[in-house]
């Protein structure tokens, strides 16, 4: 440890998907850069994505967090059993200055008694009027209020607001979206990037997630179908010089079955990586399913884009159709028979007719630390 400089842990939730991982890494990227030494402790899908490197251009040490599984659909880690028995002592021994708790809802008051400053990273979706948000909304909240500074993932919402906090209020310090920069390194003719979550293990309780009653196992279903539509429709709307990159979060058994669609020269099908950022700032068109990390990530992309949502996921539906009303060339598909005319329509856009915007969510993220440490 480098005795010079502040220290920063991201706790990063990565189950089910990485949809705090990747805005936390955004965030950490900043805070090197800015001259930090970052942690990142993970568990699950978000520890195997952050194993593997890629082109980020960061350098930071990885924890990997065993969680016990009958916590594994919480909305967080178990406050004593990770917390105080291992997150805290992790804190204590790097002698951290912060520590980010990315959709660790439930650690905010951890790091009292302590020198290290907590910062709540939280999806204003909890704050929307909804029946899943009733109850545990709530609690959630409360606990945020703990934390001493608090940075939601995106605006706050302005409408049907379940709870008005001024406790909160007063702890938010900036807000995002938040990505990390794209690499742009790929150099075939036209690539198409095709994204479906992140990670295989899907929640054993959608309650979380959805205020209907959905089996875990029709979201794995339609994951697969979105994606294969999406790789058929996307192979026949470019011509043979096109190449379909996709990221998936199936598992080798079903995405060894979507590769079998076209040969290797045309369609290549990979696990969820950091490799991603090498494809996403020249990408022709991004097919991406709804989930809060990936739709930043797209916002500054020239190419056209196209999400879909879960069935009965009420935030992915939300943040998908928003997506589609604020940002240009993007298309919601709400119905899976209605993916190839998105892609249809997306696909005729030309990128280097559109003028690529700055990447906003890094300067966001950027901006954020720096406000953190003028307040420290």
């Amino acid at each position: 440890m480098n005795l010079n400089k502040k220290v920063a842990l991201f706790v990063l939730r990565g189950r089910p998907g990485l949809g705090h991982v990747i805005p936390g890494l955004a965030l950490a990227k900043a805070a090197y850069d800015q001259g930090l030494e970052v942690h990142i402790a993970s568990y699950s899908n978000g520890y195997e994505f952050l194993s593997g490197r890629g082109p980020i251009d960061i350098e930071y040490k990885l924890h990997q967090l065993d969680v016990r599984k009958e916590y594994l659909d919480w909305p967080g880690l178990c406050p004593y059993d990770h917390g105080v028995r291992n997150i805290l002592p992790l804190i204590e021994s790097i002698n951290a200055d912060l520590c980010f708790f990315g959709g660790e809802y439930l650690m905010g008051p951890l790091t009292k008694g302590t020198s290290c400053k907590a910062v709540g990273l939280f999806n204003p979706e909890i704050l929307i009027d909804t029946p899943k948000n009733k109850g545990p909304s709530t609690y959630l909240v409360s606990l945020l209020g703990e934390s001493d500074y608090l940075l939601p993932l995106d605006k706050l919402p302005e409408k049907k607001t379940l709870i008005s906090n001024s406790n909160i209020s007063s702890k938010i310090v900036s807000h995002g979206f938040y990505t990390l920069p794209s690499c742009g390194a790929q150099t075939e003719d036209n690539i198409v990037v095709i994204a479906n979550g992140g990670g295989v293990e899907f929640p054993s309780n959608t309650a979380s997630y959805s205020s209907e009653e959905v089996d875990a196992a029709q979201w794995i279903s339609e994951t697969y179908d979105y994606t294969h539509k999406a790789i058929e429709s996307a192979l026949n709307c470019f011509d043979k010089r096109s190449h379909v990159k996709v990221f998936s979060c199936l598992g080798e058994e079903l995405n060894n079955s979507l590769q079998k669609i076209s040969g290797i020269d045309r369609l290549v099908v990979d696990s969820i990586s950091l490799e991603y950022y090498r494809y996403l700032s020249e990408a022709k068109l991004v097919v991406s399913r709804a989930g809060v990390g990936f739709l930043s990530d797209v916002k500054n992309i020239a190419g056209g884009k196209v999400v879909w949502a879960l069935s009965g996921h009420d935030e992915q539906f939300l943040i998908a159709s928003e997506f589609a009303e604020s940002t240009e060339n993007a298309y919601f598909c709400s119905f899976i028979e209605d993916l190839d005319l998105c892609i249809t329509s997306a696909s005729k856009l030309d990128p280097e007719e559109t003028e690529l915007k700055p990447n906003l969510g890094f300067e966001n993220a950027e901006n954020s630390i720096r406000k953190i440490l003028e307040c420290m």
